[in-house]
């Protein structure tokens, strides 16, 4: 019979959106006590005027720009976020943009925390699901 492994999710503490929700952002940063912001996005997003403007609305907090995330988020490139995040010092990500932006930077996010630098280091953080009911974590 599998282990049967628990574990918390954290909730989350803050949502804020709606029109204009973007501009909320610094003050969320601050109101947190974060001041290294790393901003994760895709090509076409990170190339648009809304994306300059946020990076330049949010000054010197940003630390570094990932926008090369890709859909389904291939592994090696997460492992290259973690290591230009860490080599930022960065204390947070902001995604912008759809499901794959937010994906990579949770998947950052836990690999920076974890101390993870290849892809064999982030695979230890994965769980596995298996139809029906079965959850394991990956050897």
């Amino acid at each position: 019979m599998p282990e049967v492994l628990t574990f918390e999710m954290p909730r989350v503490e803050t949502v804020v959106q709606g029109a204009g929700a973007v501009r909320e952002i610094g003050a969320e940063l601050d109101r947190r006590g974060l001041r290294r912001v790393f901003l994760v996005t895709g090509r076409s997003v990170g190339g648009s005027e809304a994306f300059a403007k946020l990076a330049a609305d949010l000054g010197d907090r940003v630390a570094g720009t990932f926008s090369r995330v890709k859909a389904h988020n291939p592994v090696e490139l997460i492992v290259e976020l973690i290591g230009q995040a860490r080599a930022a010092k960065a204390d947070a990500f902001v995604a912008v943009g759809g499901g794959s932006p937010c994906d990579a930077a949770k998947l950052a996010a836990i690999g920076l925390c974890e101390g993870s630098d290849s892809v064999e280091d982030l695979a230890r953080n994965y769980l596995e699901f298996e139809y029906p009911s079965t959850i394991r974590q990956r050897p």
